[in-house]
């Protein structure tokens, strides 16, 4: 005991020299820098790569690590560069070199998981659709870096995608597809209920269209497997894309129509979903991308003012619960639900279901009403409010 008392005197001395004082400060100095840029160009790690640090080297330093655009490696090194005679910048820009030209990717799965590391142990954080693009940024022993077409970050396994160029995946976007309107469904291997799948589907996939054989549509998937699908079960996605408009009766019928599904973290399917993926499923299904997380979708649309009685909220209105802003803390966002009317709303806790803010209602949920923090209107309702990216 007596020789650690002494040696953490002695590392307390040298510490307090004014030479290694002044060396802490700059270190100090150089990471409120680096820190700076990334509240500019990365605010959000969920959605954007920004891992820089620094090495101090003879008269100058090392900065390495990895960001997703080159806007970011010039910030830093124009804002540390003056501060030191020699700076070395060995920060990579997404996406890795070694990846080539194949940059891009398809879903090929009905539901692809997106982990929060290159393991199947690792945390589910997302999901991503059958049919829709992703962006790879770099590999890892057979798992893979990529961004979903809502700008998330997770780490895909190389056999739930189709690897390839921009050229490639620009060519998928523009081919004819329909959109899978049932909440399940298969693609058969031949026009009829009694042929085997070839894979199932889930509402929102996309598919080539490449032709009709009486009540069902003949597709091809990302990966070029052939099949089947009822007619009933799809839409034209184009001309889809171009009527669909979220209203307040069509979100009800899409969020009533999952009702009983179980919850599961990281799920954004009609298969199971968190709170967070069962808004996104229900505004995605009406032609609207929201954010991933509740605490994203909390900064869409436009604030509402429930009122005392929620009496101002409309149906479609996302309902938002966690902790309100204090004087010690800030806001903290846990959970979402979508508003219905009468003070009841639909969410993802468990499974689908309905509850009430009524304290009178047989379905009420008095600590969701205890923990209530605020609304937000997401369904546009002027021609200035800002809508979400279309679908792709």
């Amino acid at each position: 005991m007596k020789k650690i008392l002494s040696f953490l005197l002695l590392i307390s001395y040298l510490l307090s020299l004014p030479g290694c004082t002044d060396l802490s400060r700059e270190n100090q100095r150089f990471t409120d820098v680096i820190t700076r840029v990334e509240t500019k160009y990365a605010p959000d790690r969920r959605v954007a790569v920004f891992d820089v640090t620094f090495k101090r080297i003879n008269k100058g330093i090392v900065v390495f690590g990895e960001v997703d655009n080159v806007e970011a490696r010039t910030a830093v090194r124009d804002a540390l560069e003056p501060l030191v005679k020699k700076y070395i910048d060995s920060v990579t820009v997404l996406p890795d070199t070694k990846l080539g030209n194949l940059g891009w990717g398809i879903v090929r799965l009905s539901v692809a998981n997106l982990r929060g590391d290159p393991e199947q142990s690792a945390e589910l954080v997302t999901q991503a659709i059958m049919g829709f693009v992703v962006k790879v940024l770099r590999v890892h022993r057979g798992w893979y870096y990529v961004q979903t077409s809502d700008k998330y970050l997770g780490w895909m396994e190389d056999d739930s995608f189709v690897q390839c160029a921009k050229v490639i995946a620009d060519a998928w976007i523009a081919s004819r597809k329909v959109i899978v309107m049932a909440t399940y469904e298969f693609v058969r291997q031949e026009p009829s209920a009694r042929s085997y799948p070839v894979s199932d589907l889930v509402a929102g996939s996309l598919l080539k269209n490449i032709g009709s054989s009486g009540a069902w549509i003949k597709v091809e998937l990302p990966d070029g497997r052939i099949g089947f699908v009822p007619t009933s079960s799809v839409a034209d996605f184009e001309i889809w894309k171009k009527n669909i408009r979220p209203t307040p009766e069509g979100v009800e019928r899409m969020a009533k129509s999952l009702l009983g599904i179980p919850y599961l973290w990281g799920g954004t399917s009609t298969k199971a979903m968190d709170c967070s993926g069962f808004t996104k499923t229900v505004y995605l299904m009406n032609g609207l991308q929201l954010n991933r997380d509740a605490n994203q979708q909390a900064d869409q649309g436009l604030d509402v003012s429930p009122g005392e009685k929620f009496e101002n909220l409309r149906k479609g209105d996302l309902l938002f619960f966690g902790r309100k802003t204090t004087n010690d803390k800030p806001e903290r966002i846990t959970h979402v639900a979508m508003y219905l009317n009468d003070r009841s709303f639909i969410h993802s806790s468990g499974w689908v279901h309905m509850n009430s803010l009524d304290p009178s209602s047989p379905i009420f949920d008095g600590g969701r009403l205890r923990t209530f923090v605020r609304a937000r209107r997401v369904i546009p309702t002027s021609p200035t409010m800002t809508e979400a990216p279309p679908l792709r």
